[in-house]
């Protein structure tokens, strides 16, 4: 447990090599057991947040996979051994939300199912072992919210016993007191359902601020945590170096982050103008290049961008730029400011 706790600081910290040597430590110890698989497929994750290529989705479903069959061996297929309920079922749990994420519907339904029969063994487990409350409260949670969101999953989902979204922020905000393996993972989702399915920003800097503190250099929590504080009340408060930090990543999702969040400060707090329509235009051109991801920060972009030629005078291109914010929006905050522009 202890090379446990600290492989996962090294995979939450950004510091890929050391977390492998500890890894490497695990597998030695217990070969056949699926922590070693489960946390180098963290890693892989880790290293790569948020985009997940083919080719890297490939590596993780592989180590997955691997968690998998290792679960299953450590009592013989037959799914009682509390550890091997919770590796399989994270490890199914992650493939699911992969596949929902690229689109793959029929399978992330089909890992979703086999995942269920092993969450409704979880469910009896929580007060036994602490870590089956992540799972829980993710399950809780995202059966109600999640279909709510995407329709296209609501024919599928009857046979799933009903959530309770409350119950499951209860239960994640527990995980993150008393669970070694998903804490970080805990705050993570706590702090992501806040942002963006709660849209209650204040809520969510409580859990990334937490996360700053233990982890500062982890870019993708320095990136959601400047997106928690993208408005006019909160941006004044942004550390321009952390923006700047963003914006000199050599990965062009955070680059278009970092354009996004400098060109909200220049546009806020500055009152920049031209400066503020340059950083935004930066972002989309940044942007274009990438398919299927960044879309928060696109829908920001061109509200943004909006505002600043509606301010010039320039009416037809802001009506452009505010039906752009629409097409990518991802949260009502953006979608009821870019309607009520397009209505005055």
């Amino acid at each position: 447990m202890e090379l446990v706790r600290k492989g996962a600081h090294h995979i939450y910290a950004m510091e890929s090599d050391s977390a492998i040597s500890y890894i490497e430590q695990i597998r030695d110890m217990l070969p056949d057991h699926p922590a070693s698989s489960m946390m180098e497929g963290m890693n892989i994750l880790w290293s790569n947040i948020p985009i997940t290529s083919d080719s890297v989705f490939r590596l993780f479903r592989k180590k997955m996979e691997l968690t998998i069959a290792q679960a299953s061996s450590l009592d013989n297929g037959k799914a009682r051994h509390p550890e091997a309920i919770f590796f399989e079922l994270t490890a199914r749990g992650l493939l699911a939300e992969h596949y929902a994420n690229k689109g793959l519907y029929m399978k992330a339904i089909d890992q979703a199912g086999t995942a269920y029969g092993l969450m409704k063994k979880g469910f009896k487990l929580q007060e036994q072992i602490n870590e089956f409350l992540f799972t829980s409260g993710i399950y809780n949670y995202f059966r109600e919210r999640y279909p709510e969101l995407h329709p296209i999953y609501k024919p599928f989902i009857w046979v799933f016993k009903s959530g309770d979204k409350e119950l499951g922020l209860d239960q994640l905000e527990k995980a993150t007191q008393v669970t070694v393996l998903t804490r970080v993972e805990a705050y993570v989702y706590l702090s992501y359902i806040y942002l963006r399915y709660e849209e209650a920003p204040v809520k969510s800097q409580f859990y990334l601020e937490e996360l700053l503190r233990l982890y500062p250099n982890n870019i993708y929590v320095q990136c959601k945590y400047l997106e928690s504080m993208a408005s006019p009340a909160y941006i004044r408060k942004t550390s321009p170096a952390m923006i700047q930090d963003l914006c000199d990543q050599t990965r062009p999702y955070y680059q278009l982050a970092g354009n996004v969040f400098k060109a909200l400060r220049q546009e806020w707090v500055d009152e920049d103008q031209v400066g503020a329509l340059e950083s935004y235009e930066k972002a989309l051109t940044i942007g274009d290049a990438l398919k299927d991801s960044g879309e928060t920060y696109k829908s920001l972009a061109y509200l943004g961008a909006g505002r600043v030629y509606e301010n010039l005078g320039k009416s037809e291109t802001a009506k452009k730029y505010y039906q752009n914010a629409l097409d990518f929006a991802e949260s009502d905050e953006v979608r009821l400011e870019a309607r009520a522009r397009l209505r005055k």
